[in-house]
């Protein structure tokens, strides 16, 4: 949820709101679906990219898992059950360029308490696609999390213009 967070500016992005990518996954090579040429910040220069085009909110986030789950280099991440050590294992097999992007997620994470949503040592991630199967069983029993806060960012404030840092410290 944070990443989510962080790569779609709560939701407000053009690429989360017009195409259901709010993990800001890229449209690569191997790629066979719909996408998008949209500016983007690397390494702090702004460049262009093509993002992967998704039909719905849900279509999003079964892709950014199987975007995941479906490449080797992430594989370490799934044995981790915390959200911030989830996130530092992802970016660390290079998810994002940028030297500060797990830094990043972890101060949104702890910011809107997601640690709550963490799964207890004795079960791990064992394959993220998983938890979007119909027939598998829920691992744990999820804690009820009030994400109005989340869903609606303060009136007036610019997000989309301003730096993620400085969006964290005005709503500290």
């Amino acid at each position: 949820i944070g990443m989510g967070i962080y790569e779609s500016a709560y939701g407000t992005s053009d690429l989360a709101r017009q195409s259901n990518n709010y993990f800001g996954i890229k449209a690569f090579k191997d790629w066979a679906g719909k996408r998008v040429n949209m500016s983007t910040v690397d390494l702090g220069q702004r460049t262009r990219a093509n993002f992967r085009v998704y039909d719905s909110l849900a279509e999003g986030v079964q892709g950014y898992a199987k975007f995941l789950s479906g490449r080797s280099r992430y594989q370490d991440a799934f044995q981790h059950y915390q959200g911030e050590s989830f996130v530092a294992a992802v970016a660390s097999a290079g998810y994002c360029p940028d030297a500060d992007y797990a830094d990043m997620v972890s101060k949104l994470i702890r910011r809107h308490n997601l640690q709550v949503l963490d799964l207890p040592p004795e079960q791990p991630i064992l394959a993220m696609g998983s938890l979007y199967e119909k027939s598998q069983p829920s691992l744990v029993e999820w804690p009820r999390l009030d994400t109005s806060e989340l869903l609606n960012p303060v009136p007036g404030d610019s997000v989309m213009n301003r730096p993620v840092e400085r969006q964290i410290a005005s709503r500290q």
